[in-house]
Order: C-alpha cells, then structure tokens, then sequence
C-alpha cells in the first residue's frame, strides 16, 4: 500500500439559505493513496464539486480536518494555501478557463511565471508539455482559435506547470463530445499511470467512473460506496 497523501477525518460543509443551514457535506472520512485514480460520482446538487474544492483547499469545510500527509491544511492560512496549491495541486475543470489574450503557450507559462520561474524556463517547461498533449504545433494559437478538446488539453497541460503531485478534475470531459472526451480522459489516465499522479476526478459519466481504481459514490453528501 503506497502513502497516505490525502485524508479528511469528519469533513462537514453547510452554507446559510436565509435563516436555514443547508448541508452539503456529512461526516466525510476518507484515505486517497499516493498514485491512485479516485472518481467521485452522484446525482447533481449531492456535494461532488463542493468536496473536490475542499480537497483542493479552494474551499474551506464548516468543520472538520483535512490533512496533507501529515499537515492539517486546517490550520493554514490563506497565504500558506495558495503557495500550496500553486505547486503541489493541478485543477482541470469542465470549462477551460484559458485566458482569451494569451496564447496556448502563455497559459501554460503563467503558474510559473506566478511562482518566479524565469521567463525562458517557462518557455521551455511549456512547451514541453504543449507537446506532452500533442499541441506542440498550435502552440501560438489563442483559445478562440482551438477547439474544445485542444483547449481542455491546454487547460491539462497548464495544470502540469509546476509538477503536481495531485490532479483534480471537475467534469473535465462534461463539456466535449464522446469521442473527443475519450481522448481527454485517455491523457488523464496516461497522466496518473506514467507520471505517477494521483488523479481525483467528478463525473457523471459511469463508463469513466468503472475507469479509476476507486469509486466514491456520493448520495445527500455521504459516501455510500468506497
């Protein structure tokens, strides 16, 4: 069994709906082994999204510890986490979220440019990984310019920048046709096999979900299955 790198021990999230405290997360307790593909399923509105951002400290639970290793991210500042998720995490969501005035090659430099890397090294790291996705050649093109599976492989080689130790993706194939999504979750998987990546992703899509070497199944914002 590899290392522990992910564990959340009594994970609650509720938001305020006028003077009604709505949950959305209960009692989340779960293990995320270094190198494993976990796939988090569920009806829409049952947590899925919300637990992914709370693993990506992009959110905060109401209670509750979540731990790096053996950090509690519960104890961090909000400066500390964004250094944090800057260079160990990776986010791929349903919508590219490029930067239209940029080129391919400038979305994938900028996580390094915000971590200081010199501008040449950046260059070359991107297109690296421009050419990792096989979009070596479009590398000059703007987003307007790619087409939804050429710009989601940007949005993945992006989150390649600084070398993350986790990938989490949010529907990253929700919004492509069939085939071009099995090409995107193809790389996906290609990534979590040969770069040795752990790899959480949402989907509605069950045939990809049976895809990863764990399922969680979400139902009212408790795990029912994994």
């Amino acid at each position: 069994m590899s290392e522990c790198l992910i564990r959340t021990r009594d994970l609650n999230k509720s938001f305020m709906s006028g003077k009604s405290e709505l949950s959305v997360l209960s009692e989340i307790n779960l293990d995320i082994q270094q190198h494993e593909m976990l796939a988090i399923i569920g009806a829409s509105g049952v947590g899925k999204s919300t637990l992914l951002h709370i693993l990506g400290v992009l959110d905060h639970p109401t209670s509750g510890h979540i731990y790096y290793k053996h950090e509690d991210l519960s104890r961090w500042d909000a400066a500390r986490l964004a250094v944090f998720r800057n260079k160990t995490l990776g986010f791929v969501f349903q919508f590219h979220h490029l930067l239209p005035e940029f080129t391919a090659l400038e979305n994938v430099m900028l996580p390094m440019l915000i971590q200081k890397t010199p501008k040449p090294a950046a260059q070359v790291r991107a297109r690296g990984l421009l050419a990792e996705v096989d979009l070596e050649q479009r590398a000059t093109h703007r987003p307007g310019e790619l087409s939804g599976g050429e710009q989601q492989r940007v949005a993945i080689a992006r989150a390649l920048a600084n070398n993350p130790q986790l990938l989490l993706a949010d529907e990253p194939t929700g919004n492509l046709d069939s085939k071009t999504g099995d090409e995107v979750f193809g790389l996906l998987q290609e990534l979590n096999q040969q770069k040795k990546m752990t790899l959480i992703y949402v989907t509605h899509n069950e045939t990809l979900a049976h895809r990863a070497d764990r399922i969680i199944r979400l139902v009212d914002g408790k795990i029912v299955e994994g």
